[in-house]
């Protein structure tokens, strides 16, 4: 297992490069005794990891073209806007290393383009979850009020957020279609979002 310190307060296992990554505090002299300390926390979290992989393996995987993607994006904004009293003030399509999405304080919303080979029901979440951040910045108690609104159990949606991850990781032949976007960033001002 791969491990990196960090400024955090405590150790942590970060999933999202399709391997497991133990991040521990700077102030961490003995990187041995903190694996030791966490061995059970740490097996834990790679049986979970392992598990997801398996039960993700054979999912569906949909090809969208970019067209389609932003066609997709573009409705459930248009949704959301009128159930949450927001607006977007942008969209950015990018390749993402580690995240499905974010929002700024501008109000734009950047989306990996890797959410086109998911489900319409992850993406619709994905664009719910950062759309909730125009109105709650942080992950804390009345962010996740607002998104249980929409979707009672979100927990089982970033489940299969992780999960697919992975199988796209996994996926050499769709990871050469998404690498072929590297480095390209493409902006989408407000009024493209009413096509």
């Amino acid at each position: 297992m791969k491990v990196l310190k960090r400024k955090v307060k405590y150790p942590r296992i970060e999933l999202k490069k399709g391997y497991p990554v133990l991040i521990l505090p700077e102030n961490s002299e003995k990187s041995e005794e903190i694996i030791e300390k966490y061995k059970k926390w740490i097996e834990k979290k790679l049986r979970f990891i392992n598990e997801l992989k398996v039960k993700y393996k054979n999912r569906k995987i949909y090809k969208r073209d970019e067209k389609e993607f932003c066609k997709l994006i573009r409705k459930f904004i248009n949704e959301f806007e009128k159930k949450l009293q927001v607006e977007v003030k942008g969209i950015k399509l990018r390749q993402m290393k580690t995240k499905w999405g974010s929002c700024n304080k501008k109000g734009e919303i950047t989306f990996n383009t890797m959410l086109k080979f998911l489900p319409p029901s992850l993406i619709k979440y994905v664009v719910f979850h950062e759309m909730v951040h125009l109105i709650v910045k942080k992950h804390n108690k009345d962010f996740w009020f607002y998104v249980k609104k929409e979707f009672k159990n979100p927990e089982k949606y970033e489940e299969k957020l992780l999960g697919y991850w992975f199988l796209i990781q996994s996926k050499p032949s769709l990871f050469y279609e998404f690498s072929k976007e590297k480095g390209v960033e493409r902006f989408y001002p407000p009024l493209s979002l009413q096509d």
